[in-house]
């Protein structure tokens, strides 16, 4: 720390031999110190640090802060260092932080421009450093604009393509028995259905839970077997039909797909029985693949006619 210059008064450091021009603190003798002075005399390597450097007396934890120094120090007179307009001492901080000759830096940090406080706005208007930045921000505050616009009108495309499916259904279903519900975007329905491990909440109607029934004559007559159809934000690709991960109550063994060289394999359980679904509980059908029977075109009606 720099020694700065003597005041000569009754008000001045014991340790920086100048006026105070912060907290002031004293011993129990009178002695002044500034808070940072005595800080960095606490923090010292020397024995006394613990006492007054002048009188020896101790200081104590706390320290006792004089505030009729404080006081007597804010209204002496003194001067702006920038402008030299005449003010009391208390009122120079306050003063010097909107000086306007006071010097300042630009406010981009490659910009090396630095001068008077008064000339930085006109400076700041036609710094290249500060225009790129304000052009940067509008150019991505617009990408963001565009993003959200663009994710508004993909939830209302998908949401309405299926509302359109639902109805369709309701109206016109594939069979007997057969039965279709909307699944509310923010349902959680991953322990039923793991289409997408910890898949976020959707702000669209984009799912739908067909209930098909059993066929007549098979042992799954008078059965229903949930599937829920997954829409995603391509619509001109098939949805994704999934069944649940395994039958029977949650108490139940959990089966798994077995191999005949290797054994079971625990990471991958059966899902439901059946020719057209695979082991991980995805619905296998000619329609729904996208390079083979596939087309926009075909309603949910349709697809589930194909089975």
């Amino acid at each position: 720390m720099a020694v700065r210059e003597a005041s000569q008064t009754i008000y001045e450091c014991c340790i920086c031999l100048s006026l105070p021009g912060e907290a002031v603190h004293q011993c129990r003798n009178g002695h002044l110190f500034c808070s940072t002075c005595l800080q960095q005399h606490r923090e010292s390597d020397s024995s006394n640090r613990t006492k007054c450097p002048t009188c020896r007396v101790a200081l104590g934890s706390a320290g006792i802060r004089c505030i009729s120094a404080e006081h007597a120090i804010a209204i002496m007179p003194s001067a702006c260092a920038h402008c030299a307009a005449p003010m009391t001492r208390g009122e120079v901080a306050a003063h010097e932080a909107r000086c306007p000759k006071a010097p300042v830096k630009c406010a981009s940090g490659g910009c090396t421009w630095e001068g008077p406080r008064k000339e930085v706005e006109r400076h700041e208007q036609d710094c290249v450093h500060l225009v790129c930045s304000r052009l940067r921000d509008e150019l991505k505050e617009l990408e963001r604009k565009h993003q959200r616009e663009q994710a508004r009108n993909e939830d209302s495309s998908v949401s309405q393509h299926c509302m359109h499916a639902y109805r369709d259904c309701a109206r016109h279903p594939p069979g007997a028995g057969f039965r279709v519900e909307l699944v509310l975007p923010d349902a959680d329905v991953q322990s039923v259905f793991s289409l997408k491990p910890g898949r976020a909440a959707s702000k669209r109607w984009d799912r739908l839970l067909c209930l098909v029934p059993g066929p007549a004559g098979t042992a799954w007559a008078g059965g229903c077997c949930p599937v829920l159809v997954q829409y995603g934000p391509d619509l001109l690709k098939p949805p994704v039909c999934k069944v649940p991960p395994r039958e029977g109550p949650h108490e139940a063994p959990r089966p798994y797909f077995y191999n005949a060289e290797t054994g079971p394999d625990l990471q991958c359980p059966v899902a439901f029985m059946h020719s057209n679904v695979y082991p991980c509980g995805t619905v296998c059908l000619t329609t729904l693949i996208e390079k083979s029977g596939w087309h926009p075109s075909l309603t949910l009606a349709e697809v589930s006619n194909s089975t």
